[in-house]
């Protein structure tokens, strides 16, 4: 049991927090996650229509190497898988051409890119997603 003598009161310094600006630094503490300028490899996959042609995987990438450029990264490789089944219907499509492009780019970017997607009409479905470090 406890003395109820010994209650701390709220003006008491029992514990005391100091911070060392060293050790609040991002290269000594938590890692930061946002805007530090800082490339990150990433990976987008495409769905687009079963009959696209050239032209339209032309358009798709070209909207991505658009976004990426404009704001500092680069296209890496450009993968197309090609024509394969779906595992459910898309816009009343049982198939579609699947394209993979690996690019570098800041968080930041992202954003951007996912709103082009969305409003590009050849685009059926897409997922971008952090490649892991190698």
């Amino acid at each position: 049991m406890s003395d109820p003598d010994a209650r701390v009161g709220p003006w008491s310094t029992r514990y005391t927090l100091e911070a060392d600006p060293a050790s609040c630094s991002p290269g000594g503490g938590a890692v930061q996650t946002r805007g530090g300028g800082e490339l990150r490899q990433y990976e987008v996959m495409l769905i687009l229509p079963a009959e696209a042609d050239e032209s339209v995987i032309g358009q798709a990438v070209e909207r991505i190497t658009k976004v990426v450029t404009e704001r500092g990264g680069a296209v890496g490789d450009i993968d197309r898988w090609g024509r394969r089944r779906l595992a459910f219907e898309i816009a009343k499509q049982n198939e579609g051409y699947y394209a993979v492009v690996d690019f570098t780019a800041e968080p930041e970017a992202i954003t951007e890119l996912e709103r082009t997607l969305h409003l590009a009409d050849e685009v059926l479905r897409f997922k971008v997603v952090v490649k892991a470090a190698a």
